[in-house]
């Protein structure tokens, strides 16, 4: 936790569907996020049939799309227990009910599970994953604003149909830097006042956008989480590496500003050219 914002570690396919690289990104990571999270699919039902065959080279070797999503789903009960992490501080987005499934044997005691953003506007599918669902289990809901220009009115109705069951965490979605300006931001975060919590989910890899976040109050920060092993990955351009993580929590310990207050210059000046 940096202040009052969670981090959530998305590891995302970064992993590359080796064991060994998903418990390095762990153990670099877990002194740094709160929660880690994973993906858990079932690939002949989450791929379109006209996909499997199309090629993917992964590390040097050559497969299928299909085999190379087989590859990505891998025993996460084992690799966190191997990594030392209680089952309550990793949780999964499942994209599937046979993947719901799995993941509910596979972690028990997490009693927090997440829709898929995509989900977020498919109501059949959102009342198939609550009939499996314990009902004391914490549903992440995010809403992906930038996906949907008719987003908000979507998720006031979802809320009412499913207040009793799920926490909605409205989440502010980036793909790029600078995509939103600080005052659409700020108006963001004011949300919370209807909402309860509000969540930002960066997926331009870009340090200045975790820094801005935490600065204007978000609850909790989604970041795609990466090793430097994990560079032929589709999620390595998004993501963030371990010192960049470091110096994330040193800039919190070292200074307090608000965000009107901080600095930008100095800023710039702390991080590396390749980070900003």
């Amino acid at each position: 936790m940096i202040g009052k914002t969670k981090i959530v570690g998305e590891i995302g396919v970064n992993h590359l569907g080796n064991e060994e690289k998903a418990l390095k990104i762990i153990d670099e990571f877990k002194d740094f996020v709160d929660y880690f999270k994973v993906q858990i699919r079932t690939p002949e039902i989450c791929v379109p049939k006209h996909m499997w065959d199309k090629t993917k080279m992964i590390d040097g070797e050559r497969m299928s799309y299909i085999d190379y999503k087989k590859r990505n789903e891998l025993k996460w009960d084992d690799i966190f227990k191997k990594a030392g992490i209680p089952r309550e501080k990793w949780f999964a987005s499942t994209w599937d009910l046979p993947a719901l499934e799995r993941y509910l044997w596979m972690n028990p005691k997490s009693k927090i599970v997440k829709f898929p953003a995509s989900f977020s506007f498919k109501q059949e599918i959102c009342d198939d994953f609550l009939s499996y669902i314990p009902k004391d289990w914490q549903i992440f809901m995010s809403l992906p604003i930038i996906e949907n220009p008719q987003s908000f009115l979507i998720f006031e109705r979802l809320r009412k149909i499913y207040f009793q069951h799920i926490i909605p965490y409205l989440t502010f979605m980036t793909y790029s830097s600078g995509k939103f300006d600080v005052e659409t931001m700020k108006n963001f975060v004011k949300l919370k006042d209807d909402y309860g919590q509000v969540g930002y989910s960066s997926h331009s890899g870009i340090l200045k956008d975790l820094i801005q976040a935490i600065m204007l109050g978000f609850d909790y920060l989604e970041v795609h989480i990466a090793t430097s092993e994990c560079k032929y990955s589709s999620d390595f351009r998004c993501s963030i590496l371990p010192l960049q993580m470091a110096h994330l929590h040193l800039f919190f310990e070292e200074n307090t500003y608000s965000y009107e207050e901080v600095d930008w210059e100095k800023i710039k000046s702390l991080i590396p050219e390749r980070w900003k």
